[in-house]
């Protein structure tokens, strides 16, 4: 019965016509037919737990979701139609018919989804993360002396970086944790010392703190701590936006500034070029970067990352979003992709290219004056 009536209403509605009338009404489609983006409803561009693949903190209706229903998650992009499928399993019939419905068409009758999700979690009214943050930064240790700046110093040369001009760029910004809690599904597991960073918004005003887990080895070698998810960001305060912000080390040179994902990435990048370089932490938070008033040119240091199963490459698709926006509001940018490696099986950072080449291994026009 059921495919009869699928077979008999698969022409009752134009894409065409459902799209044009849909655009500017995704939130009273969402509200209608999706109960598991309650939450991403009431917060557009913030992250939420990924009502499709379950990872904590890595979905989000974009903030100008309301056109045409664009959501984004490391596990894929989509505008409502796809979202929609992807959140329901319906065909495409079905998904124009449901979305007429939710619009107000009277003779649409409700239809169950034909995929299983688990239900959407109770959200609980979010507590204001400042305090934590405050007491945090205040254990920590600054760089300017004792063992805060010792300990950096020896990740730093782990990594290969000059010690003293990159402690130099972090000293405003950063500090070492003697003793940072590492927690995993929900439970304190360990302890590490951790670098932790101040992120702060498009305004510059401090929304969270990211905080990157070390290790000292028997051999005295300072490296990343051997856990799962080494690199965490702390929650966003209450009311804040970490869209459009990064770590600020350094200001901008003569009005250009350069961009990256990492830390270590933008450290390597300032070694080589002199160009200060702020990490914005990942690719979906590229794509929103704001640069500050009077920056005239933005460098893109993008990721050559590996594509994804639908050919998507994360990196260089972020650097490429970036740059449309910039030249659109009239700020000069432009890309610096790593050359290709000899293993085609495996993304390059510009850290790798300092790593592996040194200063050869980058543009000599990017170098600042």
């Amino acid at each position: 019965m059921r495919e009869e009536q699928i077979m008999r209403n698969s022409n009752k509605y134009e894409i065409a016509d459902v799209k044009r009338i849909a655009e500017g009404q995704w939130d009273t489609v969402f509200q209608a037919l999706c109960p598991e983006l309650e939450h991403a409803l009431a917060h557009p561009g913030h992250h939420i737990d990924c009502p499709i693949h379950g990872g904590k903190e890595d979905f989000r209706l974009d903030r100008g979701f309301k056109q045409r229903g664009t959501a984004i998650c490391t596990c894929g992009n989509w505008d409502g139609f796809s979202l929609l499928k992807e959140l329901k399993g319906w065909s495409l019939p079905e998904i124009l018919e449901q979305v007429m419905g939710a619009l107000g068409e009277q003779s649409v009758e409700p239809l169950a989804p034909t995929v299983s999700r688990p239900p959407p979690r109770k959200v609980e009214e979010k507590q204001d993360i400042r305090p934590t943050l405050r007491k945090r930064w205040e254990e920590a240790l600054p760089l300017g002396r004792g063992e805060g700046r010792f300990m950096l110093a020896s990740y730093l040369q782990f990594r290969g970086l000059p010690v003293k001009p990159m402690l130099n760029v972090l000293e405003t910004e950063a500090r070492l944790h003697p003793r940072m809690a590492y927690i995993e599904k929900g439970k304190v597991v360990s302890y590490y010392p951790a670098l932790i960073t101040i992120v702060r918004d498009a305004a510059g005003k401090p929304v969270t703190m990211h905080r990157t887990y070390l290790n000292r080895t028997e051999n005295g070698v300072v490296e990343k701590a051997p856990v799962s998810k080494a690199k965490k960001l702390f929650p966003v305060v209450k009311n804040g936006d970490v869209h459009g912000g990064a770590i600020r080390l350094g200001t901008a040179t003569a009005g250009v500034i350069g961009v990256a994902e990492g830390i270590e990435t933008s450290l390597a990048i300032r070694a080589a070029t002199g160009m200060p370089v702020w990490p914005v932490l990942s690719a979906s938070l590229m794509r929103s970067f704001e640069p500050p008033e009077g920056v005239t040119e933005v460098v893109i240091w993008a990721d050559r990352d590996l594509p994804d199963r639908k050919g998507r490459k994360a990196g260089q698709d972020a650097a490429e979003v970036l740059q449309a926006r910039l030249l659109e509001k009239g700020i000069r940018a432009s890309i610096k992709i790593p050359d290709a490696p000899s293993s085609t099986d495996v993304s390059v950072d510009w850290a790798d290219v300092y790593t592996s080449s040194g200063l050869t291994g980058f543009p000599r026009k990017s170098k600042a004056a």
